[in-house]
């Protein structure tokens, strides 16, 4: 059992009521009690875990369950990239890597005789180019042998510049994707590259088996010099007492078909470095590289392959690497609705994969959910309520058939379905989630008065999933409208699989906002707006050590407020960042315009 205890206020959490959960606690409860916010006060520490510290938990939502190259701890998380551009570009008045990369640019220029506009200067900046663009993902920079300019560079800037930084590979990284020479990157592409996915499953796959061979190598080395056993008695005692990644991949991989029912569900094998033999001379060098093939055909295989739920699956399962790959394995997980996207058949295999590599080994887990299929899979007295009351929140346990119960209200059904459908007011009718209805109805009263209407009559049964099922449904029908499902910014995956699954001939479109960089609110329809016109409805923010005002936060308690704020006197110049949703609307007239 876990104890959790309010310690301090975090956004609108003032209170807390303080209970005992189970290792493996799921919570569930309505839009705006503040599942997500539980979460986060409890990864920062306002609500304390009895025995764990904040640095000891982890936690991940849907967008940030995938975990990113190994060799640097919380990649993942965009302070841990923040910092890493701060330390690159602003390191002491002159020791900034930045400076130093750009120092060796003219340098290399002016021993070399390169003169700007010169045959010789285009073909080493070509050169050094491509040599930047065909690095590997997440790979080292790269050194060149000969006796030019390139060749000077490359060591230079790898020994002065990328070899002393903490964080190498996500430097390397934001140049390989931009193509762009050290001194070139800026910290937009620091950021951005914090945030690639690229091969990275395949990519943490190959250091942890490397790493685990080296290991052995080396520790039965070690002993070999002051035991009696055998070299190879050693690597066998390490075996036994450390079982191979690749074998604890296997057995896992297996569980999680098994629990899904599902027999082509990680349709792939996958080669691995028992066989291999290292020497002493070469033992830093040495690495392994899987092969993956189809379990079927012997085909070769790709990780792009995976469905969106394999890869979150498998980035689960890579987590329980942590203690191998440099990283302590946490004390506490939580998840804030990853399994949004998954198939009934992955959720099973989702809650076996949670509670055999993660609960069994001593992580405990807490995650909030939305999906009755979800709760219908646990065991009674996992699930627990969150409530509100004011400005009290209150967790409580509840039955698993009261939990279904719950969650299965407002659930789309073919009722709705076609009150939806009558909904032919305009060519384009939008339909979004929840009170998002009141910005959009504003916003197409201004721009698209008589062309789109906005369906509102059922904001309590209009989420992130219902939409889907809606839009699912909707394409089936014959209507005379076309529907414009609408996302929020943290929902683009949802909107995509839409997007994937829509016939050809649907009457319906899905689409999701993209994300602004906003510093009051980072998640809603709410970030589309300028800081300006959300600044009456945030709160200041204050540090706890120094209770200095350090920021503003939009406080979600307001959302039903501002959301009639902008509904009554919303004007053209709130909506200036709603130009990707005019694009899409005017894509549609054109459509309804060429059909007639």
């Amino acid at each position: 059992m876990m104890r959790i205890k309010f310690e301090q206020p975090y956004l609108s959490i003032k209170n807390l009521n303080e209970i005992d959960l189970p290792d493996f606690t799921m919570l569930i409860g309505r839009n705006g009690v503040g599942k997500t916010q539980l979460l986060e006060a409890i990864k920062q520490g306002y609500v304390s875990v009895a025995g764990i510290s904040s640095s000891e938990i982890e936690m991940y939502d849907l967008d940030s369950f995938r975990l990113t190259d190994s060799r640097d701890a919380n990649w993942e998380s965009s302070s841990f990239a923040s910092r890493v551009a701060e330390k690159y570009f602003t390191q002491g008045a002159d020791l900034a890597p930045v400076k130093t990369a750009k120092k060796i640019f003219k340098q290399v220029i002016s021993d070399f005789g390169l003169i700007e506009g010169s045959d010789s200067r285009r073909q080493f900046e070509e050169e050094l180019r491509n040599t930047i663009v065909g690095m590997q993902a997440f790979g080292e920079f790269p050194m060149v042998t000969s006796d030019d300019a390139l060749s000077t560079y490359c060591e230079l800037i790898k020994n002065k510049v990328i070899s002393p930084l903490e964080a190498r590979y996500i430097v390397t990284l934001a140049m390989n994707l931009t193509g762009k020479f050290p001194h070139e990157i800026c910290r937009d592409d620091i950021l951005s590259a914090a945030n690639f996915q690229g091969n990275f499953i395949e990519n943490t796959l190959n250091e942890v088996f490397t790493r685990y061979k080296v290991d052995q190598f080396l520790w039965a080395h070690t002993e070999g010099e002051e035991g009696p056993l055998s070299f190879r008695d050693l690597m066998s005692q390490y075996r036994r007492e450390k079982t191979p990644p690749w074998e604890t991949l296997r057995e896992n991989l297996d569980q999680m078909r098994e629990a899904s029912g599902d027999p082509e569900l990680f349709n792939f094998e996958f080669s691995d470095p028992e066989e291999d033999r290292i020497n002493f001379t070469d033992h830093s060098q040495y690495s392994f590289k899987t092969k993956m093939t189809n379990r079927a055909t012997g085909e070769s295989y790709s990780v792009t392959n995976l469905s969106s739920g394999e890869k979150i699956l498998m980035s689960l399962f890579l987590a329980t690497f942590n203690q191998r790959i440099g990283r302590r394995q946490p004390k506490l997980l939580l998840l804030d609705e990853v399994d949004v996207v998954l198939h009934p058949s992955m959720i099973s295999a989702l809650i076996t994969g949670l509670k055999n590599l993660f609960v069994k080994n001593g992580t405990r887990v807490i995650m909030a959910t939305h999906s009755v299929t979800t709760v219908s899979m646990l065991e009674e007295g996992e699930i627990f309520r969150v409530s509100r009351k004011d400005n009290k929140v209150h967790v409580s346990p509840v039955t698993k058939s009261e939990a279904v119960s719950e969650l299965s209200e407002g659930i789309a059904t073919i009722d709705t379905g076609l009150r939806i459908a009558s909904s032919n007011a305009a060519p384009i009718t939008i339909l979004t989630e929840g009170k998002n209805s009141l910005h959009l109805k504003k916003w197409a009263s201004l721009f698209y008065s008589g062309k789109v209407d906005v369906f509102d009559a059922l904001p309590d049964k209009t989420g992130k999933d219902q939409l889907k099922s809606y839009g699912q449904l909707l394409a089936h029908m014959k209507t005379n409208s076309h529907f414009l499902i609408v996302w929020d910014c943290d929902a683009k995956i949802i909107a995509q699989k839409l997007t994937d699954e829509l016939p050809k001939t649907a009457n319906v479109t899905a689409f999701a906002f993209e994300k602004r960089e906003n510093k009051i609110v980072s998640k809603g329809i709410e970030n589309l707006y300028d800081e300006e016109v959300l600044e009456p409805f945030s709160n200041l923010v204050t540090e706890v050590s120094t209770s200095k005002e350090v920021a503003r936060s939009f406080d979600n308690r307001k959302k039903t407020e501002f959301a009639e704020h902008i509904f009554t006197d919303g004007i053209e110049d709130h909506f200036q960042h709603f130009d990707d949703l005019k694009l899409v609307v005017e894509e549609i007239l054109e459509q309804l315009k060429n059909q007639k």
